[in-house]
């Protein structure tokens, strides 16, 4: 939750198009804590007469979305914006796509994070979901990244191996490269051998 920034925004829209039954859960164990966000998440959801639907649970997502698969909870849209690294990322994937209902979304913040723009590559070669969306950087910021991925990709392409993304995959991938959030949708549910694996 944090400062409750992304909450907000998501539990107003929730409210706009649900009603009454709009529910959003959120996940921060530290929201209350003095040394930590001392509940300024809580704060701007009170302040923006949200309570009703914003739910935090004090413990991290990845304790705590295993407990709502395990409830049978379903939902339409994930927004992954946690602990910053490649596992947990990923954690969190795996587990809000186990309840999210086919043709709902999951949005990917802070994709220019090499670990989180991994998973996004990871979900869009290995699972049933399309780009749904793309948010990218200021514009100040996109020519320098793109200069830089344009001089990996021919280096690549110097030393191609079967271990390099597909072509279909690499132009997907080339349309995240300087994204600030991804959005994904749930094409279908997960119907893959036991041993697939696509290179991302």
């Amino acid at each position: 939750m944090a400062f409750g920034v992304s909450t907000v925004c998501l539990a107003d829209a929730l409210r706009s198009i649900a009603g009454p039954k709009a529910r959003l859960i959120t996940f921060d164990p530290t929201q209350r804590l003095t040394d930590s966000w001392n509940s300024a998440g809580l704060w701007q959801v009170e302040r923006a007469g949200l309570s009703s639907v914003v739910e935090l649970r004090h413990e991290t997502s990845q304790r705590g979305l295993p407990k709502l698969v395990d409830s049978g909870y379903r939902c339409q849209l994930g927004f992954i914006d946690g602990w910053h690294t490649f596992d947990h990322t990923l954690i969190d994937f795996f587990y809000i796509d186990q309840m999210l209902d086919v043709g709902g979304h999951i949005v990917f913040d802070d994709t220019l994070y090499p670990s989180i723009h991994r998973v996004v590559r990871f979900v869009l070669a290995n699972r049933n979901y399309e780009l749904a969306g793309i948010e990218h950087v200021d514009h100040y910021t996109r020519p320098l990244l793109r200069a830089k991925r344009m001089g990996k990709r021919l280096l690549h392409r110097l030393a191609r191996t079967n271990l390099d993304p597909s072509e279909a995959h690499a132009a997907i991938f080339r349309q995240i490269e300087s994204a600030q959030m991804v959005g994904v949708r749930k094409v279908s549910d997960d119907d893959r051998r036991f041993d697939h694996f696509a290179a991302f």
